[in-house]
């Protein structure tokens, strides 16, 4: 009887040491909240765009003996669900925004990186995310470029869940757009 409730014992806890060494899918979709400063009256028409140039859509490990196999990675929708997003807020900005097309602006948005590290120490895990993108608009011939880069770290006491890490990638990724929507030299050029 003791040898099988062992072997149930062993088994157990290799089935939930896999589970918390699995690839996770991080679920990218920000929550963007707007200023009223940089809401505005326009008729112009926007066309905004999401790319993703990075070689891999792996932006860490969750840390652990097995590193090879606890690989996080962004969702294959994440350019796509950016794209909505900024489309959105920019309608809520007061521009019109199309799908394709001809329009006044183009606004592309790069994500150059989006990296997870983890700093083990005795106690507690450090999260690590550092996240920068490029924007570049264009309107009547000229070119405004800049980088929006955020950086933030969180203490926990445990290996996070799926869960949250999400919450802590769209945490990052939604200040990394609040910059960009409220960048007044961005909204200058867009606007003059």
């Amino acid at each position: 009887m003791k040898t099988r409730q062992l072997l149930l014992l062993t088994s157990a806890l290799l089935v939930l040491s896999a589970c918390a060494l699995s690839p996770q899918i991080v679920v990218v979709n920000p929550e963007l909240s707007m200023e009223s400063s940089t809401m505005t009256e326009t008729s112009l028409r926007m066309s905004i765009d999401v790319s993703d140039p990075r070689s891999t859509n792996i932006i860490g490990q969750r840390g652990g003996i097995y590193k090879d196999t606890s690989h996080i990675r962004t969702d294959d929708d994440m350019t796509a669900t950016l794209r909505r997003k900024l489309s959105d807020a920019f309608v809520r900005m007061g521009f019109s925004v199309m799908g394709s097309g001809e329009a006044d602006i183009y606004l592309t948005v790069n994500t150059i990186k989006i990296q997870y590290m983890v700093i083990k120490d005795n106690v507690l895990n450090q999260i690590k995310i550092d996240i920068e993108l490029q924007g570049i608009c264009q309107k009547n011939n000229q070119q405004f470029r800049r980088k929006y880069q955020v950086s933030r770290t969180k203490d926990i006491v445990k290996t996070p869940s799926m869960e949250k890490n999400e919450e802590l990638v769209n945490e990052a990724m939604a200040i990394a757009l609040g910059n960009l929507l409220a960048d007044k030299a961005l909204l200058d050029f867009i606007n003059s």
